[in-house]
């Protein structure tokens, strides 16, 4: 797999990384095209790229209306942050190459809890399918 053996970097995410504002938050919702593996569903959409901006930002949901409990939906986005920053890296080379910003927002849409593991699978495919749409 080229996400297992990925070139010396850093593999860190940092608030630059994180797509937090609510208009592109509300376009991507809108406008943005799907890749879905059950459990997880990944909304994504190509911006134009501004000066000093991340190449790559991601956001992550777990619905309150299948998580009541404030932990477990904290517990699950955190797994799904960690898989991503893990495995993120070819991604990030890519897009950076090809001059726009990508925006994903990563959904967990299960009503059952799964492992790391079980995540990182998904997540690990998820990318793998979006590299391959690019």
């Amino acid at each position: 797999m080229p996400f297992l053996s990925l070139i010396k970097m850093k593999k860190t995410l940092k608030k630059a990384d994180r797509l937090y504002k609510r208009d592109s938050i509300q376009r991507l919702f809108q406008y943005g095209k799907s890749i879905s593996t059950y459990p997880i569903r990944l909304l994504y959409s190509y911006e134009d790229h501004e000066k000093g901006e991340s190449f790559l930002k991601a956001s992550w949901v777990v619905p309150k209306k299948n998580f009541t409990k404030a932990v477990d939906r904290n517990a699950l986005k955190r797994k799904m942050r960690e898989a991503y920053r893990i495995h993120k890296g070819t991604l990030q080379e890519s897009i950076q190459e090809g001059g726009k910003c990508l925006h994903l927002i990563f959904i967990y849409n299960s009503k059952e809890k799964i492992s790391y593991k079980a995540i990182e699978g998904k997540i690990i495919l998820i990318l793998l399918r979006l590299q391959d749409v690019k």
